[in-house]
């Protein structure tokens, strides 16, 4: 009897010693798991200090090519587009250009043009008549890239709008023309006549 209760002391000794231990054990694992949980929000902050470095840095090469891009519009519309002034004699000479003092770009959207005018325009040399085409066609590609913000319109509204509103003044009737069978034909030109003719003229158009 005294052997039997000799061994249960013992076994509970041995028990108490094992829950013991297991304490430590368990207190042992909550201080890895603590330090694991420590380590993981330090990846992530690692992590959204990354992605934060990531958006600065597209950021950066997105305005960078926005910047390039406006300056080869800039330069494309000196060299190329602006070469649209030599066929203003020819819209002179056969009295189809617009000739008030402005235009007001609610005119422009309507795409109105009187039937007397269509006439004259059917009149110009046919060499010269798909010139001018080929020339709004690339003002309408050069005003995509200022209204789908692939370039910056700002910058270019300082340094080629007054001309460019110019030209769209000019050859109203004609782009009327070229539009009537597809009133989206030059919607971006439009667009862009709109934007920069507001900023020329803020108080009239203010009222709009």
């Amino acid at each position: 009897m005294n052997y039997v209760l000799f061994l249960i002391k013992h076994y509970l000794k041995i028990f108490e010693l094992a829950y013991y231990l297991s304490n430590i054990l368990l207190v042992f694992i909550a201080f890895r798991a603590l330090d694991q949980i420590k380590v993981a929000q330090q990846q992530n902050k690692l992590s959204e200090y990354q992605i934060d470095e990531m958006k600065k840095d597209n950021k950066i090469r997105l305005d960078r090519e926005k910047y390039y891009l406006t300056t080869q519009q800039i330069d494309i519309f000196w060299k190329d587009i602006y070469r649209i002034k030599e066929n203003y004699h020819l819209i002179d000479l056969h009295q189809v250009a617009y000739i008030e003092n402005d235009l007001d770009p609610q005119l422009l959207q309507s795409l109105s043009i009187p039937d007397n005018m269509i006439d004259k325009i059917k009149n110009l040399p046919f060499g010269d008549f798909v010139d001018i085409f080929m020339r709004l066609n690339n003002i309408e590609l050069f005003s995509i890239t200022f209204i789908k913000e692939l370039a910056d319109e700002k910058l270019a509204y300082y340094t080629v709008g007054k001309k460019f509103c110019e030209l769209i003044k000019k050859f109203y009737y004609i782009i009327c023309w070229y539009s009537r069978n597809d009133t989206n034909r030059f919607n971006n030109l439009i667009k862009l006549y709109s934007i920069w003719h507001t900023k020329f003229n803020p108080k009239k158009n203010s009222s709009i």
